[in-house]
Parts: C-alpha cells; structure tokens; sequence
C-alpha cells in the first residue's frame, strides 16, 4: 500500500508504526515535530498533534483540493530550494564570472553546462 506524505505524517504523529515496517517513517520525517510542521505547512491549520483532527481535516478534502494543497506546497518548497541555490551561486561566483542564465539568472562559470540553480541548459563556453 503507498502512503502519501500526509498520511506518513500523521502516522508519525500517532505512533503507529511498528519497528521495522516499510516503509520506514523516519526516511520520510526526522521524527514528530519535523512530521507536525509538514502537516501545518501542507495545510495551513494547526491541530497540534491531535491524529483525529488531522484525519478528520483530510477526509473532508476532495482529492481535486488535496492536489492543490501538494501542487502549493511543492511550489513553495521549490521556491525556497531555488532561492537559497541562487544565493548559494552568488557567493561562489560573484568573483569568478558574469554570465548569467536567461532561466533564473543565477551565475554560471563559463565550464559549467548547466546551471546550477535551476539545471537550465546554457552551454559551455571553451576558450
């Protein structure tokens, strides 16, 4: 049976995996806290870590809704991730280079094909 991630989550929440189940809960969330913000950020409601709530909260979505929660969530984890890569960029080559993607505008040394940001294909410049 496949679990979606807010299902890990609450199971988490609840202690119901037994040890040496697969799957592994804690390959998902590093514990219940980590699992608990998941839940918060997925949602934007808070029940604490009452399960019930949380599964009541669930049940009540549609599927069409659901999918726009993840579709939401994803894009602003993808978000965060890009934002931090390209802050990650400038620092290591401000000094090094000006070539920037046209996707995301993140440097890219001349060597690199891809860019490292957003894995855009720009080339490699050989002099």
């Amino acid at each position: 049976m496949r679990l979606r991630p807010h299902e890990v989550a609450i199971g988490i929440l609840g202690d119901e995996f037994e040890p040496g189940i697969f799957p592994d809960p804690n390959d998902a969330f590093d514990g219940k806290a980590e699992a608990l913000a998941f839940l918060r950020s997925l949602t934007e409601e808070d029940f604490g870590d009452d399960c019930a709530k949380w599964r009541s909260w669930f049940n009540a979505c549609s599927w069409e809704m659901l999918e726009l929660h993840y579709d939401e969530w994803y894009r602003k984890e993808l978000i965060n991730t890009r934002d931090v890569r390209l802050e990650h960029a400038e620092k290591c080559w401000r000094s090094v280079t000006q070539r920037r993607c046209p996707n995301c505008g993140g440097l890219c040394p001349e060597y690199r094909n891809r860019c490292w940001v957003c894995e855009h294909t720009v080339g490699r410049v050989l002099a």
